[in-house]
């Protein structure tokens, strides 16, 4: 049970997409005002590069007194004498008859209206600082003079970051973690420093683009029987019967249960693990850089494609399919029970944020002796092929800096992207 659970939250350093399912067109904002966090009751979030707020839930948190009115389609905003309408249906906001928003970009989703915190800006009067390291939003009143933030470098996480060159190419080698917290900010200028320096970001996976259809119908397949046979056909009748077990007591459809393949069931089922609220795949690495690539315009390329990482992980023989299968049925169990089940996240964004590699080598060794089939699938396989297009890069005729994003663990150990390229006779640096 021990040395499973340690490969499973060893996922978090190497493998980018925990369920196939389309990214989030959004990303989730906190919301602070004069030093103190807003209770929303609708989460604010970001889209298309603005910060979406509740409006009754975000004026009201100010201060303001909000009445709706149904026959006008109209919110009025009042505030120590002054009084503000927002007309939902032409989307501008007036002041007394002065027309103070003239477009103003309304959303309505789940019977709640937002609109960009900054387009009402004129209504408010507020400072408002977006730190996107955190994708925090700072409000302050206007008469307030904001306090101006240091930051130690001593509390900065310090990250796995490398550094390669020939010919007049650059290609920096970050290794990341797929999820964080607010805490996992602000990196190392070091790290800031090379992506700014880098004319393309290149991660395992862009999580942010959207799957095509041929992709989804390929992975469809590989997370589904097709063949006439069911999950039943799959498993032994002792596990079979914990799996029933579990769908009644969970409420699973344990028709569509039957349907799907035992590497994708064993990820469902991860699902049903207690979550720490802090940690979030939204502060994650690689989510991190891709939007900040996205916003400064930069091209993105992809080590590998969603297809082959499926592909791998459904590739696993059938008995170390139902071994892992077996230990999320045991902790679920334990869970149930009462017992701390955590997933190790905390324990990885300490050593991510400490630059710990004797921990990851150590890591990576364990993981080899203990599941030498797992190790190779996960890590060795993999890393030669993002060795081979990292060299790609190096031998490309135009001179340009990379910026390459892969989880930690594919940095660490005897088979890792760093050791390849050193056998192969480049010098590779750590920052």
């Amino acid at each position: 049970m021990k040395k499973s659970l340690s490969i499973l939250f060893a996922l978090l350093l190497i493998f980018t997409i925990a369920l196939p399912a389309h990214a989030a067109s959004s990303t989730k904002a906190t919301v602070y005002y004069n030093g103190e966090k807003l209770a929303l009751t609708e989460a604010p979030f970001i889209e298309k590069g603005k910060t979406y707020i509740p409006l009754r839930s975000y004026f009201e948190e100010l201060g303001y007194t909000v009445a709706y009115s149904s026959k006008d389609q109209s919110i009025t905003v009042s505030y120590d004498g002054y009084e503000s309408i927002i007309d939902l249906i032409l989307n501008k906001v007036t002041e007394y008859s002065e027309v103070v928003v003239d477009k103003l970009d309304v959303i309505k989703r789940n019977n709640t209206t937002y609109a960009p915190l900054r387009e009402l800006q004129p209504v408010t009067l507020l400072n408002i600082d977006f730190k996107k390291e955190t994708n925090s939003i700072y409000l302050t009143d206007m008469y307030t003079t904001p306090e101006v933030e240091t930051t130690d470098p001593e509390l900065a996480s310090q990250g796995f970051l490398w550094k390669v060159e020939k010919n007049g190419n650059v290609v920096y080698l970050l290794g990341s973690i797929h999820v964080g917290d607010e805490e996992l900010y602000p990196l190392r200028t070091e790290i800031t420093d090379a992506f700014e320096a880098s004319d393309v970001v290149v991660t395992e996976v862009d999580v942010t683009k959207p799957l095509t259809k041929k992709e989804e119908e390929a992975i469809q397949k590989l997370m589904y029987y097709q063949e006439g046979t069911t999950l039943k056909d799959h498993v032994s009748p002792e596990t079979y019967a914990k799996l029933v077990e579990l769908a009644n007591k969970k409420g699973l459809n344990m028709e569509v249960v039957d349907q799907t393949q035992v590497w994708f069931l064993n990820l469902i089922l991860q699902e049903l693990l207690p979550k720490d609220e802090k940690i979030s795949s939204d502060y994650g690495i690689d989510i991190h850089f891709l939007e900040a690539a996205t916003e400064q315009k930069m091209p993105s390329l992809e080590l590998e494609t969603a297809f082959s990482q499926y592909n791998m992980l459904s590739s696993f023989s059938d008995e170390y399919q139902e071994s892992a299968l077996t230990t999320t049925l045991e902790m679920i169990e334990y869970a149930d029970q009462g017992y701390d089940v955590n997933n190790g996240s905390d324990y990885l964004l300490d050593i991510w944020k400490a630059g710990d590699l004797a921990t990851l080598d150590s890591m990576a060794e364990s993981i080899k002796k203990e599941e030498l089939d797992y190790y190779n699938g996960m890590l060795t396989n993999r890393n030669k092929g993002m060795t081979d297009k990292v060299i790609g890069y190096l031998n490309g005729t135009e001179q340009k800096t990379y910026f390459v994003i892969a989880g930690a663990l594919h940095m660490a150990g005897p088979d890792s992207i760093i050791k390849m390229l050193e056998a192969q006779g480049y010098t590779v640096d750590r920052l």
